[in-house]
C-alpha cells in the first residue's frame, strides 16, 4: 500500500479557534473514525503478515539448507534454496514488525485521542433525521 499513514487536511475550526456547526463536527468526527478504522485494519494486516512470516521461518529452519524452495518476488515465483530465502524472510519479518510498532499502532492511538476533541458528541448523542445527523440534545 502506498499510504504513508499521514493524511493532509485543511485547517479545521478546532485549529483556527472558530465555532463549528453540528454538521462540521459530525463530518470531522466521522473522518477521524474512518481514519482510525483504516489504521486498525492496516495494523491487523501487518500482524497477519508477521504471523505468516514466523510460521514459514520456523518451518524452513528444520529443512536442509540446500533444498529447493520457491519464493514470490513481486508477482513472479522464483526458485531458490532455503539458505538463500531464510535470511530474506527474517529481514522482511523484522521490517514488518518495525513498521507495525513504529508507525501503525501509535497512529491508531493518536486518532483515538483526536476523537476525544468531540467528546460532547458521542455516537449515542447523534441521531439521523431524514438523512441528516443531528445532536440528540439540540432542538431541531
Amino acid at each position: 500500500m502506498a499510504d504513508s499513514g499521514k493524511s493532509k487536511s485543511a485547517p479545521t475550526a478546532l485549529s483556527t479557534g472558530k465555532a463549528l456547526t453540528a454538521e462540521q463536527v459530525v463530518a470531522a468526527f466521522n473522518r477521524l473514525r474512518q481514519e482510525q478504522r483504516g489504521l486498525a485494519s492496516k495494523a491487523a494486516e501487518l500482524e497477519l503478515e508477521l504471523n505468516e512470516h514466523s510460521l514459514v521461518i520456523d518451518m524452513l529452519r528444520d529443512v536442509d539448507p540446500t533444498r529447493k524452495c520457491y519464493r514470490m518476488v513481486g508477482r513472479v515465483l522464483v526458485e531458490r534454496t532455503v539458505k538463500e530465502v531464510l535470511p530474506a524472510l527474517e529481514s522482511n519479518k523484522e521490517l514488518s514488525l518495525s513498521n507495525l510498532t513504529r508507525y501503525t499502532l501509535p497512529n491508531v492511538g493518536t486518532r483515538t485521542g483526536s476523537r476525544g476533541n468531540f467528546s460532547p458528541f458521542t455516537d449515542s448523542d447523534l441521531v439521523s433525521v431524514q438523512g441528516k445527523w443531528l445532536d440528540r440534545n439540540s432542538q431541531a
